[in-house]
């Protein structure tokens, strides 16, 4: 019976332990979580919440490696307003970054890939949410390098998460959503940003 416990111990031990990383000179097509510190450690430098200069320089480093790593990629600049508790608004300026690797089948389904880059104002974000930023990126490096896939695949790098998802809203929830739950409950307020589309009630 000791041999048998001591056995299973040391199966989930050696099952449960972590892989080793793969160092950046790892083949062109693997994962290398050497080269995704690289990018944790130029998107986590300083704090860089919503608004800041700091974001903005984020955001700007976020196009020029998408771009740079062949992707078409654009910023979605808008204001997001979004009914809270009861009375209560939050609203800011959000500078979503969209990439697209483009598939061997265009317009068809496309794979969604998301993380926030935005940090709270006083820590620098490297786990909330810069690992999640250098991941993404690190595998779009990954997926250059390899055949090209079937499907496209969408990068949405948002803004605004830490003041409570804003950028995510913005992006996910379509001005149709909205005017049929403006048709279905009339009474209710439905906010207009920036660009004229409906984007919170």
């Amino acid at each position: 019976m000791v041999t048998l416990i001591g056995l299973l111990l040391f199966a989930v031990l050696y099952l449960a332990r972590a892989p080793r990383p793969v160092p950046a000179g790892a083949p062109a097509t693997a994962f290398s979580a050497e080269q995704a510190l690289r990018e944790v450690a130029v998107v986590a430098r300083v704090p860089h919440s919503i608004g800041t200069p700091a974001n903005a320089a984020v955001r700007d480093y976020l196009l020029r490696r998408c771009r740079a790593l062949g992707l078409t990629a654009t910023v979605q600049d808008t204001t997001v307003v979004v009914a809270g508790g009861p009375g209560t608004l939050t609203g800011a300026r959000v500078q979503n970054v969209v990439a697209r690797l483009r598939g061997r089948l265009p317009g068809g389904p496309a794979v969604l890939v998301l993380t926030h880059y935005d940090s709270q104002p006083h820590t620098p974000g490297a786990s909330d949410d810069g690992a999640g930023v250098a991941a993404a990126l690190e595998t779009i490096r990954a997926l250059r390098a390899g055949p090209l896939l079937a499907h496209d695949v969408r990068w949405v790098f948002t803004d605004g998460e830490e003041m409570g998802l804003l950028g995510a809203q913005y992006d996910f929830i379509p001005p149709s959503a909205y005017d049929y739950m403006h048709q279905q409950m009339p009474h209710s307020q439905v906010y207009i940003c920036s660009n004229g589309s409906h984007f919170a009630m």
